[in-house]
């Protein structure tokens, strides 16, 4: 069984401040002030080349992840409340399960509880993958 580790340092020691954000064909700009904001925050913060997917190409019409960045897919969530992880992260899960990459969660100006935060993930993390969740430690980097 693998475990889960934080990766908050090897992403930011990789950390080259310079890319592009591309947009897909056919992906909807008026519709994704938030995702677009992100995918600069990315590329200004880590670096590298982000792609905007457009939300139709999804298999079977199944709603596709956000982003492709590194070769992976990376969905972001916007969440108000330490309640609504769960169900952010059981989306997200299921959107970027061919090419995992992650989940970025937003919780914009909301007062959460970080402990309760990671607790959530955990859970979900134990109940949605297939290896064991352990010293998993939260970030507040971003």
């Amino acid at each position: 069984m693998k475990t889960l580790i934080d990766v908050t340092k090897e992403y930011m020691d990789s950390n080259t401040p310079k890319g592009k954000v591309i947009y897909e064909n056919g992906y909807k700009r008026d519709n994704h002030s938030e995702e677009i904001a992100m995918a600069n925050w990315v590329v200004n913060n880590l670096g590298g080349e982000i792609i905007l997917l457009s939300e139709n190409g999804g298999t079977f019409g199944a709603k596709r992840s956000d982003y492709e960045w590194r070769g992976k897919y990376w969905e972001l969530k916007t969440v108000k409340s330490e309640r609504s992880v769960d169900s952010a992260l059981r989306k997200a899960i299921s959107q970027i399960y061919e090419k995992p990459g992650g989940v970025i969660l937003d919780f914009g100006k909301n007062n959460v509880k970080l402990s309760q935060i990671e607790a959530a993930i955990k859970s979900r993390l134990e109940s949605s993958c297939r290896f064991k969740v352990t010293n998993y430690k939260q970030s507040s980097t971003f």
